[in-house]
């Protein structure tokens, strides 16, 4: 059987020969990497990357519960420096739960998407560092 093929398989397998002993020129670092893109193997010392921990109270959170579920609430929180959402309230319970706030005064803006009710601006709501500000349970008017 003849190859028709031979000039292929014979630059095939020179590639593959060439690659082989290219790689065999190169260190195997333990730690990852060659000499040239690992500082560990050129002596010099790596910096410990530490991660984030943010002091524990230096944000505060906020809860609302807003009823009747049927007026389908969307929430805004906002200061002069922070705007929220909005958000949409929990369908089956109509809690909204915000974390992360700075500490200050917010307002809470709540606008039924149900027209039958009434829109309610709520301000100087105070969020202190490592509280939880409950609002309670607000109901809107129709």
């Amino acid at each position: 059987m003849k190859n028709k093929y031979p000039l292929a398989i014979i630059a095939l397998l020179f590639s593959v020969v060439f690659t082989l002993i290219s790689c065999s020129k190169d260190t195997l670092d333990p730690t990852g990497g060659s000499t040239a893109t690992n500082p560990s193997s050129t002596g010099k010392t790596i910096p410990e990357i530490q991660p984030f921990d943010p002091p524990a109270g230096i944000t505060g959170a906020m809860v609302i519960q807003v009823a009747p579920l049927e007026a389908k609430a969307v929430v805004t929180v906002f200061n002069d420096q922070f705007t929220s959402g909005p958000y949409a309230m929990n369908a089956t319970e109509g809690i909204l739960v915000l974390e992360d706030l700075e500490p200050g005064l917010y307002k809470v803006q709540i606008k039924p998407i149900n027209p039958q009710f009434v829109p309610m601006l709520i301000e100087n709501v105070e969020i202190m560092s490592g509280i939880k500000t409950d609002l309670g349970r607000i109901v809107l008017s129709e």
